[in-house]
């Protein structure tokens, strides 16, 4: 803590008085001066050094021209000595008033930089908390991006599962078929064997039962009518078996398709949810960012401070060298007088009471100027600490605002990464191919839409841009299951004709979802439910 100017002027007004009042040489003045340096080694500017202590004549006598020993006068009756006092003061006063003003802008800029230095450590913590925020949405995305690639992987597998199952289901139904054609045939022939034994049977009446060749005829169609009738019962058997096996093949194709509308949804939920986090992840980037550009003034504003500091420090260090210059000139000057009063007392014809008042003036005036010495070389180093303080301090607010720059350049890369991330999930439901399809919405058949193909169970319809959730089937034809409302969010229906096409007349009543994924599609399972379609054309 800097000594104030009246602290400092009233420190070496009393201490001569007391080095007066108290007779002490001014050697002994010098000895405290070096004791008071001793054990210093704070690295300084070239080191302050204290004049030269003149040389006291004796402390209580001298002797005159008759070799008589005569008591020197007391300081304290001098008047002479008061006023010289006073005006060393006033100049000590002005010094200290230069010194004082750099000392308080010196102060001043160390308080501003205190300030800067607050706000920019609020401004880190703001910081640090958006920089936390982001991680975590960053998470939120990630593991939204991984259920969306899980739900495609789950989709694929659905749809190949359902292929699979209406290939066994239309393998089962040809299976069916050639068992009843075989019953057909076999029945065939078993009318044919009745036929030829209802011949043999006409023959034999005729002929008498006696006849051997009748009675052979009736006989073989007899046996023909028999294995007939088995080969009909074991046509019946295998057909029966292959028609419950096609209900089964049926039943999984159905099963499997149900599935695969059910996965197209959750594709598009997951997909829904990954947009959600990258918009999330793309504001909290906003925020990071905005945080880091708070923090990077900040921290600029502080290494602008602190760089000030530094400035009124070296020039409150610069004024304390300069006042340790002059203060320790005034005392080299004041020892010369005071050796020269000496010499010309001792050659004086008598001890005059004149002479010997010049002479503690003289004294005195050294005192205090040495006084004054020592005092401004405390200043000085005091002055040369405060300006390494403050450069090491430059220094750090230096570096932290690199850092902040550093991390603003971060921040901008954080946020344009999250901004390709919010358009690739954006693009990921509503960007694709144009493509024209044919759309089956529950069991109406819209005919050559216009549709932008996002993926195999995403499209945008090209009149209205309602997205659609579904599948496309083996014939082309997409089965819609579901649709995104305007607020981003599946409406758990299938949309109205109107919303698909634009069309106002075809508007209506949403048809529930429920029906949609538990009814029976595609080609096998039309087949087998008998579904019909209502053609609309679009053109």
């Amino acid at each position: 803590m800097p000594v104030t100017p009246s602290r400092r002027i009233r420190a070496l007004t009393v201490a001569a008085a007391l080095a007066v009042s108290a007779g002490v040489a001014l050697p002994a003045i010098a000895m405290a001066e070096d004791e008071h340096g001793e054990g210093e080694t704070t690295a300084q500017p070239i080191e302050p050094t204290a004049p030269p202590a003149p040389v006291d004549p004796p402390e209580s006598t001298f002797t005159n021209d008759a070799g008589t020993a005569v008591n020197e006068p007391a300081p304290e009756n001098s008047v002479s000595a008061t006023t010289v006092v006073t005006t060393e003061t006033n100049v000590l006063e002005e010094a200290e008033k230069n010194t004082a003003e750099k000392e308080q802008a010196a102060a001043e800029a160390r308080q501003t930089a205190e300030e800067s230095q607050k706000a920019a450590e609020e401004a880190g913590q703001a910081s640090s908390e958006a920089e936390k925020r982001l991680a975590e949405k960053s998470v939120e995305y990630t593991k939204a991006t991984v259920e969306a690639d899980r739900a495609v992987e789950e989709r694929k597998e659905a749809r190949r599962k359902a292929s699979e199952a209406a290939a066994q289901a239309a393998e089962a139904e040809a299976k069916a078929s050639a068992a009843k054609a075989e019953l057909d045939a076999a029945n065939q022939e078993l009318n044919s064997a009745k036929e030829d034994l209802a011949a043999a049977e006409d023959s034999m009446k005729a002929a008498g039962e006696t006849d051997a060749e009748t009675q052979a005829e009736l006989a073989d169609a007899e046996a023909a009518v028999a294995e007939a009738e088995q080969t009909v019962s074991k046509a019946e058997e295998n057909l029966k078996q292959a028609e419950e096996e096609a209900a089964a093949a049926k039943k999984a194709f159905h099963n499997a398709h149900g599935t695969e509308k059910i996965a197209a949804k959750r594709e598009l939920e997951a997909k829904l949810k990954a947009k959600a986090a990258a918009e999330a992840e793309f504001h909290a980037a906003t925020a990071e960012l905005d945080a880091a550009k708070s923090v990077a003034e900040e921290k600029r504003a502080a290494a602008a401070a602190a760089t000030d500091t530094l400035t009124s420090a070296q020039a409150e260090h610069a004024e304390a060298e300069r006042r340790y210059e002059d203060a320790k000139t005034a005392a080299d000057e004041a020892e010369l007088e005071y050796n020269a009063a000496l010499t010309q007392f001792e050659a004086a014809a008598d001890d005059s009471a004149e002479a010997r008042k010049i002479l503690t003036e003289k004294r005195q005036a050294a005192r205090e100027k040495l006084a004054a010495a020592e005092e401004a070389k405390a200043q000085a180093t005091e002055a040369y600490e405060s300006y390494e303080t403050a450069k090491k301090q430059a220094a750090l607010a230096e570096e932290d605002a690199d850092a902040a720059a550093n991390a603003l350049a971060e921040a901008e890369a954080d946020l344009e990464a999250a901004k390709l991330a919010e358009e690739e999930a954006r693009k990921a439901i509503t960007e694709g191919t144009e493509d024209t399809a044919d759309i089956d919405l529950g069991g109406e058949k819209l005919e050559d839409v216009d549709v932008t193909k996002v993926s195999e169970s995403i499209v945008v319809s090209s009149p209205t841009g309602i997205v659609l959730a579904g599948l496309y089937n083996d014939d082309g034809t997409f089965e819609v299951v579901d649709y995104l409302t305007s607020d981003d969010t599946l409406a758990g229906e299938l949309p109205p004709v109107g919303l698909v096409l634009g069309d106002q007349a075809a508007s209506g009543s949403a048809i529930p979802i429920s029906v949609i994924l538990l009814g029976t599609a595609g080609v096998a399972g039309t087949a087998a439910a008998g579904t019909y379609f209502l053609r609309r054309r679009t053109n």
